[in-house]
């Protein structure tokens, strides 16, 4: 048996859907399940989560976990940073901004140097994981959980653009992407 994109919207409903078994109560594991969904819940981040890994679908394949890398890694240290109280500025305009940038970054198959790919996909995390860690703080193993969210949605962007970056639909990805960054303006306009 083979796994087909077509199957995504069915795993993602049954993941989520999971925790509600009455086999295993919800409230015991309400910490666990808050952390999970979370990244599932903002349009901003499931955007850009979705964007980084269209960016790892359409990047060299030698290059392929760079985006990914760098902003789960950004993503551990911001939400270190907001989960110790330690503030940043403008956090919200950041995750905007970085809606506004990973998009068109990622239509143009982004050829930057191997360490200008990580910083960007990691300050973008940055801005992201501290919102999140602002939220989920005490929580404790939380932030595993809300990472394995985040990395999910990373699967699902690469596993779309995989499938769709062909003869036929690679224009349409590559303008969805390019569109993206417009919705990222409207996001740092309503912030």
């Amino acid at each position: 048996m083979s796994f087909k994109l077509t199957h995504t919207p069915a795993l993602l409903i049954g993941l989520l859907a999971a925790p509600l078994a009455e086999a295993h109560p919800l409230a015991a594991h309400a910490a666990e399940w808050q952390a999970f969904i979370h990244p599932f819940l903002g349009l901003d981040h499931v955007l850009a989560m979705l964007v980084v890994g269209a960016w790892a679908a359409l990047t060299t394949s030698a290059r392929r976990l760079l985006p990914p890398l760098g902003f789960v890694g950004g993503l551990m240290a911001g939400a270190a940073l907001g989960a110790g109280g330690v503030p940043l500025p403008a956090v919200e305009t950041g995750i905007a901004l970085s809606v506004v940038l990973l998009g068109p970054l990622a239509a143009r198959e982004a050829r930057l140097p191997a360490l200008a790919c990580l910083l960007v996909s990691a300050v973008a995390g940055i801005f992201h994981g501290h919102a999140h860690g602002s939220e989920l703080a005490g929580l404790g193993w939380a932030g595993a959980w809300f990472v394995l969210g985040s990395v999910l949605l990373h699967a699902a962007g690469f596993a779309i653009a995989t499938r769709i970056n062909d003869g036929r639909h690679a224009r349409v990805l590559r303008g969805a992407l390019s569109a993206s960054g417009v919705l990222g303006l409207a996001l740092v306009w309503m912030g």
